[in-house]
């Protein structure tokens, strides 16, 4: 049976009329933030950029991943397999000295090849540099020659802590989504349900919240060992065993596409104007992982038992039941999920192939011969992890059947169709952003 996905939301056009407000409000706005996150973030005087300009640090412009666990940023060099910092100038920008300093830094380095590498509440003040870039038009020399990538960002449109949260801003957190086009290459990478960058939407499911926390704890200080599919400039970089012709169409596209890596690691990636997003998918239930290393067989097969529907609860908590579409569309929190994301819950609850993921966004090429265009198809659909359902999977599943009518049989190669009006939300833009976050 399908994997039952709610319908995507859609992104709405850019307003054009908002433009001009936001190039005369934002840069004050991004000042003031600056300011009041410094502030809250221990007190630390800001700085003028060619003071910081001055001090030399540690990658082309590296800020670290955030003030309460690595305010220096010493390491982050080496996520990734150390892929950005061969070649180039290593200089670290302290975390206290927020978007001022990596710009102080950027200037001190013109006409290079430079990366920006940060990650969780690091990102965000590299996002916020990045948000007043495109409010300002996209055209300022120093912080366009750059790639910017970020880990785990909790500005992230969908999903990052500070942009699903933006109550968090009196503490300093930047609630303002990364806008996709902000002038220069974005990379986005982001982990399913970490709390930093993939954190639940609906806060009532404790479940999710659970699990996103200890998806943290389990994910920290993992990414030196993360195979990132982008060459040492940023571009995508994916061989034809990962990703074919119709694979790459779908990238291509904007459509939110599955490969799995030669690593053997499954990513979801998207391009979005300026911005790729590349999300890396699960193996399994954080929550559970306590069970499996100190529970022995018991341990085992209980969470054998149990994680298929968990994994249904725990998907409830996100938009569309799944933590990782449209990652560019921002949707701040919520109290209990839609209609449409309760049916899809139930269905995907009943359905004991829901969890299995298929090996790449593709489609059964034509064929003359049927028998050939079958087992193509079969092994497209094979999921490399589909997990054992269990008793508990069964009796939930049976419960289900008998509590809600069957779903229409659908063709091959249909999804489930739903009205676009509801569910909608607007894509990430400095406007809409910031009029969201004013408004909580």
């Amino acid at each position: 049976m399908a994997n039952h996905r709610a319908e995507p939301c859609r992104r709405t056009a850019d307003r054009a009329a908002a433009g001009r407000l936001r190039r005369a409000v934002l840069p004050a706005a991004f000042s003031s933030a600056i300011v009041a996150s410094v502030v809250a973030a221990g007190g630390v005087a800001v700085v003028h950029p060619e003071t910081v300009a001055s001090t030399m640090y540690d990658l082309s412009a590296l800020i670290t991943e955030g003030s309460s666990t690595n305010p220096t940023g010493a390491g982050i060099e080496d996520f990734y397999n150390g892929a950005f910092a061969d070649g180039r100038d290593l200089v670290t920008v302290n975390f206290f000295t927020g978007p001022f300093g990596v710009y102080g830094a950027l200037a001190a380095h013109p006409d290079e090849n430079n990366v920006v590498m940060s990650s969780g509440w690091g990102a965000a003040n590299v996002s916020l540099l990045l948000t007043y870039l495109h409010a300002t038009g996209g055209d300022d020399p120093v912080a366009t020659d750059a790639v910017y990538v970020l880990d785990n960002s909790v500005a992230r449109p969908n999903g990052g802590f500070g942009t699903r949260y933006p109550v968090f801003a009196v503490i300093g957190v930047n609630p303002l989504p990364t806008p996709t086009s902000p002038g220069a290459h974005v990379v986005d990478v982001g982990y399913e349900y970490d709390i930093n960058g993939n954190t639940p939407a609906y806060v009532l499911n404790p479940f999710a919240m659970a699990n996103s926390l200890a998806t943290y704890f389990d994910n920290r200080l993992n990414q030196n060992d993360v195979n990132l599919p982008v060459d040492a400039d940023g571009e995508l970089e994916l061989t034809d065993t990962e990703c074919n012709s119709v694979c790459q169409d779908s990238i291509d596209s904007g459509e939110d596409t599955t490969v799995v890596l030669d690593s053997g690691e499954t990513v979801v990636i998207k391009q979005v104007g300026q911005t790729t997003y590349i999300s890396y998918r699960r193996d399994g239930l954080p929550l559970l992982q306590p069970l499996r290393t100190y529970g022995g067989a018991i341990g085992n097969r209980f969470a054998d038992a149990v994680e298929d529907p968990l994994t249904d609860i725990v998907n409830y908590g996100y938009p569309n039941n799944d933590p990782l579409a449209d990652p560019d569309v921002y949707r701040p929190a919520g109290l209990l999920p839609t209609p449409r994301e309760t049916a899809t819950f139930l269905r995907n609850l009943a359905d004991p192939d829901n969890n299995s993921r298929p090996k790449v966004t593709t489609a059964v090429e034509e064929t003359d011969e049927p028998a050939a265009a079958v087992e193509k198809d079969e092994e497209i659909t094979t999921s490399p992890g589909a997990r054992h359902t269990g008793p508990v999977s069964t009796i939930i599943r049976n419960t289900i059947k008998r509590l809600t009518p069957a779903p229409p049989k659908k063709t091959a190669g249909t999804r489930d169709d739903a009205s676009p009006a509801e569910d909608t939300a607007e894509a990430s833009e400095p406007a809409a952003a910031g009029a969201d976050a004013d408004s909580d």
